[in-house]
């Protein structure tokens, strides 16, 4: 839980810093395009955590796991490769693929080609803390956590000393801290060295197609979903007055991501509730119950007040028309937490009762329904593109929630 809270404060405190400089909305609004990339490239490899987790019950089968999701991460690197380092290639995908133009596509064309490590790193380390989770050992991934914050300020307050392109120290703070969480986690990792202690119980290896029957449809359901940010970008690039809607998205999606860390971040926890019995299942169950409480509170006094305003307008240093619309937009993001924590706890149920084959369709979905809603309520019904994405976003959620609950 502290890894992904540290997490959502990331964003946040990136878009502040942004809010500082030079080219603020485009500076902002590249970024923002950035980090979408990013998403879709760590999407291939970001559920290795999970299928490690399930997976990796001692020595034997940790070592398997360990050894098949390197040959996973080895094509996300290639194809990481391929999207960011071919120049040709990158800008077909941002003026003709996502439809930037201007100086937002200028300087998105410098920035992206720093995201070609970044699915490598996001593997390497999720595979690590699956592993050191499913093994009693997520102290190492709280303190990773720390080494990642710290890597994004040092980077930052580099960039704030030495000047030049504000998105460019942005994208180097993420990547930065990324690569020191991984370092840290993989130093953990092999200091701790449980599988050649062994362990107590059953442990066999697990065969490459047997990872892959838990892996494939988690990782395609996670591609799908991650495919989002750049199909909302393309789309509001083609909308009315799109400079401010790339910038308005990724400052209320963002701060929006530390109140959904928690229903990310609890989808391990039930993983490994579940497996342990029917009284940790009945814990995790109303631990569940009381985040979703605390969720509908704090989401509502934020939204629906004032505060939101204040916190775009003073901690994030916005100034304040862009504030102002900032915080309208995000009264449509209020449900789309509370929707991410109880999507999370069926979908580890869908993990542990060997049906997690139904999560590709309850997410491509998702993805249809809330593609479709927004793009209605943008070029239909004129709304703003960003406030359109969040509707979208949460209805789309809304009707996945209720496949996986239901069918």
């Amino acid at each position: 839980m502290p890894s992904w809270m540290i997490m959502a404060v990331e964003a946040p405190l990136v878009l502040s810093w942004l809010a500082t400089r030079p080219m603020e909305l485009t500076s902002i609004a590249a970024f923002g395009v950035f980090h979408s990339m990013g998403l879709l490239l760590e999407a291939p490899v970001l559920m290795l955590l999970p299928t490690a987790t399930q997976l990796a019950n001692g020595p034997k089968s940790a070592a398997a796991v360990h050894r098949h999701a390197l040959v996973m991460i080895s094509v996300a690197l290639l194809a990481a490769t391929l999207t960011t380092a071919v120049p040709s290639l990158r800008q077909w995908i941002l003026a003709a693929g996502l439809g930037l133009s201007g100086d937002v596509l200028a300087i998105c064309s410098v920035i992206l080609p720093s995201l070609i490590l970044w699915p490598a790193a996001i593997g390497y380390r999720r595979v690590l803390q699956g592993i050191l989770l499913a093994n009693k050992q997520s102290r190492a991934i709280a303190h990773a956590s720390f080494f990642r914050f710290a890597g994004i300020v040092v980077t930052l307050m580099s960039g704030s000393v030495a000047g030049g392109l504000p998105a460019l120290w942005a994208a180097a703070a993420l990547i930065c801290g990324v690569c020191c969480e991984t370092l840290y986690t993989a130093w953990s990792f092999w200091r701790v060295g449980f599988w050649r202690r062994g362990q107590e119980g059953e442990d066999t290896p697990v065969s490459f197609p047997a990872f892959l029957r838990l892996f494939l449809p988690l990782s395609t359901s996670v591609m799908a979903s991650l495919a989002l940010p750049g199909c909302i970008t393309a789309i509001i690039a083609r909308s009315y007055d799109p400079v401010l809607s790339l910038a308005i998205f990724p400052v209320v999606h963002g701060f929006g991501f530390f109140f959904r860390a928690v229903g990310l971040a609890m989808q391990e926890v039930f993983i490994v509730g579940m497996k342990e019995g029917a009284q940790t299942r009945s814990a995790v169950d109303a631990l569940h119950w009381v985040f979703v409480l605390i969720l509908v509170l704090l989401l509502g006094i934020i939204g629906l007040t004032p505060l939101a305003r204040l916190i775009f307008e003073h901690l994030m240093h916005l100034d304040a028309p862009f504030a102002a619309q900032a915080a309208t937009t995000f009264v449509y993001a209020i449900p789309y937490p509370v929707l991410t924590l109880a999507l999370s706890r069926e979908r580890a149920r869908r993990i542990t009762t060997k049906t997690n084959f139904l999560i590709v369709p309850a997410t491509v979905l998702e993805v249809a329904l809330s593609l479709a809603i927004m793009s209605a309520l943008t070029f239909g019904a004129y709304l703003n593109a960003a406030s359109a994405a969040m509707i979208g976003l949460g209805l789309g959620r809304f009707c996945a929630l209720v496949f996986l609950a239901w069918i």
